[in-house]
């Protein structure tokens, strides 16, 4: 009997760990990743990016996974969930979800390393916050303000619309895989109805940031020799390490505190088993 499975992420909740290390390694399921054209079409179509309606073949049992998938609406005000299951019909979703406040701080990161000063202006923290950031994003990317950070953390109003679609929705806090991978493992196998043990286990995902690409390339008459390529490339991490992508604590305000307390809050009222830190 053939299986449909959604992965939506959630971005930065080991979506990279579970597309190339788990999802892919099934032998039981057809896997489309984030960069095939499969799965591009289905968020785009999602987006309302594009009228083509993506078709499956639905004797085939399938993974389809994308991390851009974890919004509630697009920018059309149309629900994401809605434009999923209007064309996957019977379908089970694995939504991994993060203690909200270290999401916010990775995501803001990930956003200043790979597209501030390259496509937009440098933002604070709390401008990214309000959503300036994606507003001057926008430029180069139609579909950035679909993507507001303070929308994405309000995991109830996603799950309660991917529950109005689907039967099944798999909550699972990332935090779980912190604590013992093999539980999060066991979790996925039971999803899947397969065993999944990647060989390795390791879960960082380091990528070399859009700055760094930039500036190698811009360097790259000194690339011919390997000695003084290293040097470079060394040089070109430290220096993105440093003004403006300096690290340090994230204040989050009392608004933002509210808004993941009320999320938290429904998320209980809705059964999702919660790792201590989402309780505080």
């Amino acid at each position: 009997m053939s299986k449909t499975i959604l992965h939506i992420g959630g971005a930065k909740c080991a979506s990279t760990y579970l597309q190339r290390k788990v999802l892919c390694n099934t032998k039981k399921y057809d896997f489309y990743g984030p960069k095939s054209s499969v799965s591009s079409l289905f968020l785009d179509y999602c987006l309302e990016e594009t009228n083509i309606y993506p078709k499956f073949d639905c004797s085939e049992s399938i993974i389809l996974s994308h991390e851009g998938l974890s919004i509630y609406e697009n920018l059309k005000g149309g629900y994401v969930a809605d434009r999923m299951g209007s064309v996957v019909g019977k379908a089970e979703v694995i939504y991994v979800i993060r203690e909200q406040k270290s999401w916010l701080v990775s995501r803001y990161y990930q956003d200043l390393e790979n597209y501030m000063g390259l496509y937009t202006d440098y933002y604070t923290f709390k401008e990214w916050l309000n959503g300036d950031f994606h507003d001057g994003l926008s430029m180069h990317s139609k579909n950035a303000e679909a993507f507001l950070p303070l929308e994405r953390i309000k995991y109830d109003n996603i799950i309660d619309k991917l529950r109005d679609n689907f039967g099944e929705v798999h909550v699972i806090p990332m935090e779980v895989l912190k604590i013992n991978n093999k539980n999060f493992l066991k979790s996925i196998s039971k999803i899947l109805d397969v065993k999944v043990e990647p060989e390795d286990r390791e879960v960082s995902n380091r990528r070399i940031g859009v700055y760094e690409e930039k500036m190698e390339k811009s360097l790259g008459f000194l690339m011919s020799n390997r000695k003084i390529a290293r040097v470079v490339k060394e040089l070109v991490k430290i220096s993105s390490e440093l003004f403006p992508y300096k690290k340090g604590v994230k204040k989050i305000d009392n608004n933002v505190v509210n808004i993941i307390r009320s999320t938290n809050r429904k998320l209980i009222q809705m059964d999702v088993n919660l790792t201590k830190e989402y309780i505080s």
